[in-house]
């Protein structure tokens, strides 16, 4: 896929793009299912549910001032739980139910630029626990943003966000390169507008359901799910 010269850099969003699922929501409401907390469960079901005002109140939020709330509170039922118990159980939900949402174009294009000797390096906003987990069981790098913990317990919050921050991480990849890479990017995410139009090689995916609206004027091939 690259040919001759410097070993490529393939970067890979994780949620909608490699697995058709917020991995976030799904990992925490997978664990607290899991581990029978059903107070905390309760909390998730309520974020997520559309026939309630509080989501779309939320929502408007998100858009309008780019505060996610639900993902805060999300993160925050993880408060008090022990990092190995959480980086275990990110292990269980990675080889587990989120492999039967893993999207096939995406994770073809993944392994042909491990066969191809590129680097290949999974950045997402979403949990690094669960970003690394996934990186592992593909035999890739993973970078996710950074969850709090304090003496072996989480904190209950994200204290390293990437959301907004990915083309600044690629950037600090390419810079540390012995030579400078092709950077190929595969992302979903209209907040990725930056790093795809940062690419050699921009890959827009569209996943079953969504349009090209948004995305305007882009040099990016689009893969349409």
């Amino acid at each position: 896929m690259t040919g001759t010269g410097p070993r490529a850099l393939a970067v890979f969003d994780l949620c909608d793009t490699l697995y058709a699922e917020n991995t976030t929501f799904g990992f925490i409401r997978w664990f607290h299912r899991r581990d029978r907390r059903s107070g905390r469960l309760a909390l998730l079901r309520l974020l997520s549910a559309r026939w309630l005002p509080a989501f779309w109140v939320l929502a408007a939020v998100h858009r309008l001032l780019g505060v996610d709330v639900s993902r805060r509170l999300a993160v925050s039922t993880l408060r008090g739980a022990g990092r190995e118990a959480l980086e275990a159980a990110a292990r269980d939900y990675a080889a587990g139910p989120l492999g039967d949402r893993a999207v096939s174009a995406t994770q073809a294009r993944l392994a042909q630029h491990r066969a191809a000797g590129d680097r290949v390096v999974i950045v997402s906003s979403s949990l690094d626990i669960v970003v690394s987990a996934v990186a592992s069981r593909l035999g890739v790098e993973g970078i996710g943003s950074r969850l709090g913990f304090r003496n072996g317990l989480c904190r209950g919050r994200i204290e390293e966000d990437l959301t907004g921050r990915k083309a600044a991480v690629v950037a600090t990849l390419v810079a540390r390169a012995p030579e400078r890479p092709v950077v190929h990017v595969y992302t979903d995410n209209l907040s990725d507008r930056d790093l795809v139009a940062a690419a050699d090689r921009p890959t827009v995916v569209i996943p079953a359901g969504r349009s090209r609206a948004g995305w305007g004027e882009t040099d990016a091939a689009f893969l349409e799910l």
